[in-house]
């Protein structure tokens, strides 16, 4: 029986710029100390002050590893050009490989004082293992893309910032009830609003997925190739930023395992085994059609978004 991934939440150092660093490289080398991390755990990891969040999602691809050989120090607050020249050596002492697996967006709905009212306790300084309680919480804000989420106590907590799609955007009856009052209820119609023009825009370019051709209109999905949580007011709502894709393929595409080539041929990323690819319903040789102008966002996708 496979084991289940243990999950963990540890703390950034405050003197490294952990976010950019995960957006470049993609994998990054942590320092493990004695804890008993494994390959194909997830952690989180929880930005100190000033920003007191959990910003970033990731696996462990190998643990207890003697040395590291990942050069990150032009992530480092304050170093020098002339410490950059300098030859790089490998570190020494026991860590771990991460690769991003998410990242959020800068949200109350994962900082210090949400956390602490759903179970973490004390300061985010070592590693600890994530209780249940805890868990449950960061799964369900994970599971709906940190955007839109009703929880405990009849609350409903809008992230204005947070990406917005078809599968989070609260139905016409719940925008309408007595818990969205004023500006909370403006910011849901106007988001209901643009996304379902966006939505009909791709509805009317493609005949279906752009990479499998499923054409059942209700299950496709209106996806935004540049995130839209990092899109400026235009690219949310432009055509040339949309794929319309199933579940399976919008999924895929959206956590970054799988990104183009500016000539549409399909980049899979190397945490798939090749056992899954006919599952997934992926292949080395697929290719989808592009536009000129939908380059730069498959561009922006493929550097920013592709786990490799």
């Amino acid at each position: 029986m496979a084991k289940i991934p243990t999950k963990w939440l540890i703390s950034a150092n405050k003197s490294f710029d952990t976010v950019r660093a995960f957006n470049e490289l993609k994998t990054l080398d942590w320092n493990q100390g004695m804890y008993k991390l494994e390959e194909g755990d997830i952690v989180y990891i929880y930005l100190g002050k000033p920003i007191q969040k959990i910003r970033l999602k990731c696996k462990v691809v190998k643990a207890n590893m003697a040395t590291s050989d990942i050069d990150d120090r032009k992530y480092i607050t304050g170093i020098t050009d002339e410490e950059l020249e300098e030859e790089f050596v490998e570190s020494y002492g026991n860590s771990m490989r991460l690769t991003v697996l998410s990242e959020f967006v800068e949200s109350d709905l994962f900082g210090a004082k949400a956390l602490a009212e759903h179970g973490v306790r004390g300061q985010i300084r070592t590693p600890r293992k994530i209780t249940e309680e805890v868990l449950d919480y960061i799964e369900q804000i994970d599971a709906e893309e940190n955007t839109l989420k009703k929880f405990s106590k009849n609350r409903v907590i809008i992230n204005e910032l947070a990406r917005v799609n078809t599968e989070t955007i609260l139905e016409d009856e719940k925008i309408d009830s007595e818990e969205v009052v004023g500006k909370e209820r403006e910011i849901l119609t106007k988001a209901r609003v643009n996304q379902s023009r966006f939505r009909q825009k791709l509805l009317e370019r493609y005949d279906g997925c752009a990479i499998c051709g499923m054409n059942m209109s209700d299950l496709l999905v209106a996806s935004h190739i540049k995130p839209w949580a990092e899109s400026s007011a235009k690219e949310k709502t432009s055509v040339e930023n949309g794929l319309l894709l199933c579940p399976n393929h919008d999924k895929l595409f959206d956590k970054g395992y799988i990104a183009f080539e500016n000539d549409g041929s399909v980049l899979i990323s190397s945490l798939i085994s090749k056992e899954n690819y006919d599952l997934l319903g992926i292949d080395e040789d697929m290719k989808i059609e592009l536009t000129e102008a939908n380059v730069p966002y498959i561009e922006y996708h493929r550097k920013n978004k592709h786990i490799w």
